[in-house]
């Protein structure tokens, strides 16, 4: 590689820098709106595709390029929904890695290619389990062939998830809708996100 070809190279990083600023600050006004809508305040949260590297923490030049890539996949968690019920937000930037036959998650030319691969979220229910553990689900069950995913743990124990391609999120309208199918959905599976029978409906 050249000059030329090194500049112009960066010109396409610099580029990439700005619209990967775009596309976090609308997925962060989404989750925004979103909680809102359920009257839930945002908790905490992971990254779930590596570990990131830390502000004001000791850091290593060994450290992976996804660990400085945060919202690559990550983990939106919210206060309690009620008593033995939590959410979370999953966003979900590629499903590249998760629909490849790869293990290999420093080796971007196995990912499945970024035309065929899709940009989701998943909501995610947890009733007297808890650690959300999204990345197990993926590689057998939320993928391009299936949308919905529940698994009993034990006795009145259970993990529930929905996905929903970002591109389906075009406005408040849709948005809502969106909310309102998961919402059905938790509550057809024996997880009503309120105490009280469609109040977040109502509300919405």
């Amino acid at each position: 590689m050249n000059k030329n070809e090194f500049e112009n190279t960066l010109i396409e990083v610099r580029k990439a820098y700005r619209l990967i600023y775009l596309y976090q600050r609308r997925v962060l006004d989404l989750v925004n709106f979103i909680s809102s809508k359920l009257e839930l305040n945002l908790h905490s949260g992971w990254s779930k595709f590596s570990n990131p590297a830390k502000i004001n923490k000791r850091v290593k030049l060994t450290y992976w390029s996804w660990d400085w890539l945060m919202l690559y996949f990550y983990e939106f968690h919210f206060e309690k929904v009620r008593d033995n019920v939590s959410f979370s937000i999953i966003l979900q930037s590629d499903s590249g890695f998760f629909e490849s036959d790869s293990n290999d998650k420093l080796d971007i030319s196995k990912f499945l290619s970024s035309e065929k691969s899709s940009t989701k979220l998943f909501f995610v229910l947890g009733k007297g389990v808890w650690g959300c553990p999204i990345e197990s689900f993926l590689k057998d069950h939320l993928n391009n062939k299936e949308t919905e995913f529940r698994k009993e743990v034990s006795d009145n124990k259970i993990w529930l998830a929905k996905s929903y391609d970002l591109t389906e999120f075009l406005d408040e309208k849709s948005t809502i809708s969106i909310i309102n199918d998961f919402l059905k959905y938790s509550e057809s599976n024996g997880i009503k996100m309120n105490k009280e029978r469609n109040e977040v409906q109502q509300k919405i």
